[in-house]
């Protein structure tokens, strides 16, 4: 009978343990390389997967404050998170700080400058989309108005799909086939994908805004007057930019301090979090493109 128990076999009355090439055979043992062999583990384990980075006890203090460190950055900077994930982010928090009953002062005082800082942020947007479009409409190429219109099709999606459930008729009127028919359609579906989503905001137009019509309107007249030439419309754009870029800054750092507010709130409850923020708008598996880039001026 063999027992293969951390290297040790006991064959016929017999024992050897083959570490560190020592035996141990007719009654002769030698249990101080067990202990050996248990000492070395038990500090491996230590240092290497309970304190893999600790050096000295005092790091561990250290550790903590870097943490703590943390909370004072502005989380919802990073460039990953496109300008349509922030803004439904944003009006999503909106509508379940606006739903919870009873609110304290203090997080009822937060509803006022959130929605000034998406109202500007969400104008900004629009305009910044408009103004690429229309100020460079017959500008650019027609490939290049067709990466643009599929680029802001795609971000507004998640507006359409946020008032309207995927499965609803209202939603199918935009996009009978989901959102791939965007992503895989060639640019000759291109006029009849515009009239549809042309014809769908115009009649949900209440719902979503007159500013998506307008977008998909401007869409529409960069299409047809695209041609084959390129001309220097920096100067205009550079402003939108740099608007759209301050108003996104003053949302992200508003939002910023509601979590920070809310979670002091609720200090211990984490499964609150989910009452006032949906992050899963911020993590899109097939994000696209933050922002189309317009051409590059010749000569």
């Amino acid at each position: 009978m063999v027992f293969p128990i951390f290297g040790l076999a006991l064959s016929e009355g017999k024992m050897a343990f083959p570490i560190f090439g020592q035996g141990l055979s007719q009654g002769k043992m030698a249990f101080p390389i067990l202990g050996i062999v248990f000492f070395i583990s038990a500090k491996l384990l230590v240092e290497n997967v309970m304190f893999p980075l600790v050096k000295d006890p005092s790091e561990v203090l250290i550790t903590i404050m870097i943490a703590i460190e943390r909370l004072f950055e502005n989380h919802l900077s990073n460039r990953e998170i496109s300008a349509e994930e922030l803004r439904q982010f944003a009006e999503d928090h909106l509508g379940k700080l606006s739903a919870i009953p009873a609110l304290p002062a203090n997080l009822v005082a937060l509803n006022a400058p959130t929605q000034a800082a998406f109202d500007a942020f969400d104008a900004a947007l629009s305009a910044r989309t408009v103004l690429l479009a229309g100020q460079i409409g017959g500008t650019i190429t027609r490939g290049e108005a067709f990466q643009l219109i599929r680029s802001t099709v795609r971000q507004r999606e998640g507006r359409i799909r946020d008032k309207f459930a995927k499965e609803s008729a209202a939603y199918a009127e935009f996009f009978p086939r989901g959102i791939s028919e965007v992503t895989k359609a060639r640019i000759g579906q291109v006029p009849a994908l515009l009239e549809r989503l042309i014809t769908a905001a115009a009649k949900h137009q209440a719902a979503l805004g007159a500013d998506l019509l307008a977008e998909f309107t401007a869409l529409k007249t960069t299409y047809n007057g695209a041609r084959e030439g390129q001309v220097d419309a920096k100067g205009e754009l550079a402003q939108a930019r740099a608007t759209l870029a301050a108003a996104r800054t003053d949302l992200e750092l508003q939002l910023g301090k509601n979590i920070l507010t809310i979670a002091a709130h609720h200090i211990g409850h984490p499964e609150r979090a989910k009452d006032y923020f949906n992050q899963s708008l911020l993590e899109d598996p097939d994000r696209s493109e933050e922002e189309p880039v317009a051409p590059t001026p010749q000569g």
